[in-house]
């Protein structure tokens, strides 16, 4: 799926792990969420540079095997924290693209698509749907045929931060892309180097808080503190695990033509989704095509829409 970006003439592409393109030319390329993990939740730091030292923590024992990257980005009051395999993007976009292809920029749908709040549909096998913020890829039968991505990719926010690849084949950015990296070496180095001094002193301070906290509870000298932020990490990422457990189930509803999920959500504790059904008598056969996997808690009919709310 493609749209053409004026600015610099280079085609603002939607790229999926079954995209192929044909034709030789510049573009942009918006990586589909099959192509990194995200998780969403607080984090007991403030800034973003500490955040993504945390990072690998976050995602440990759930990534295939890998070098992976990392980035952060700042929601309220939680981080949104993205892991993602330079390499293996790198050999993908040279399979997706001809070879004499340039590809200028690469951003992440969560970054350049955030303005996306419905579900929209991308092929005649997947969808695209915001859930609490994060958007996430999945089967068709969640859309309405009548949105589809194209017209986001025309909105499509390319001032927001590219990915970054160590690529050692073909060059997947501009040159005056790799000259401004280069100016900007200096500062980097530069602030790496305040930031190391400063995380320094932020361990010193740490550790004096801990010794004040052990002496004012008369508290043995333990790691409590940081067991206590593995629990909470721990919980968090049972829960996402158990979600994405339910939607994958929930993808198996046998949804006849002209039904279709028109809405989706996720309040914490149980999955809201609203059927669009044609023939009310097609209720029940909905409900019993439902995994026994699934809890229905509660479920009406409001007109043409089905509410039915899961429990996970």
């Amino acid at each position: 799926m493609t749209k053409l970006f004026n600015k610099n003439s280079s085609k603002v592409t939607y790229v999926t792990k079954s995209s192929r393109y044909l034709n030789s030319g510049s573009y942009i390329a918006i990586l589909s969420p099959e192509y990194y993990w995200i998780k969403k939740q607080k984090l007991p730091v403030k800034s973003l540079s500490k955040a993504k030292r945390l990072a690998p923590s976050l995602f440990e024992g759930s990534l295939p095997d890998g070098d992976y990257s990392y980035e952060v980005r700042k929601s309220g009051d939680e981080f949104v924290v993205i892991a993602y395999n330079p390499v293996e993007i790198s050999q993908k976009l040279k399979e997706v693209f001809p070879a004499k292809s340039k590809v200028t920029n690469i951003y992440f749908a969560q970054d350049a698509l955030s303005n996306i709040n419905e579900c929209v549909s991308i092929d005649e096998r997947s969808a695209l749907t915001n859930l609490n913020g994060i958007l996430i890829q999945v089967p068709r039968q969640c859309s309405n045929t009548s949105s589809t991505i194209a017209k986001y990719l025309d909105t499509a926010n390319l001032k927001t931060r590219g990915v970054r690849l160590n690529s050692s084949g073909k060059q997947l950015f501009e040159k005056r892309d790799i000259v401004i990296l280069s100016i900007l070496f200096a500062v980097i180095l530069l602030s790496n180097l305040l930031g190391y001094i400063s995380y320094k002193r932020d361990i010193k301070n740490l550790d004096q808080k801990r010794t004040d906290i052990i002496k004012e509870y008369n508290l043995p000298p333990t790691m409590i503190q940081i067991k206590s932020i593995k629990r909470s990490l721990d919980k968090k990422f049972k829960q996402q695990k158990l979600l994405r457990q339910k939607l994958f189930e929930l993808s198996k509803i046998d949804l006849k033509k002209g039904e279709y999920i028109s809405k989706l959500d996720f309040d914490g504790k149980n999955i809201e989704l609203n059927i669009h059904i044609a023939d009310k008598s097609r209720i029940q056969a909905i409900k019993n095509s439902i995994s026994p996997n699934l809890k229905i808690v509660s479920d009406n009919l409001e007109d043409d829409k089905l509410h039915i709310r899961i429990a996970i």
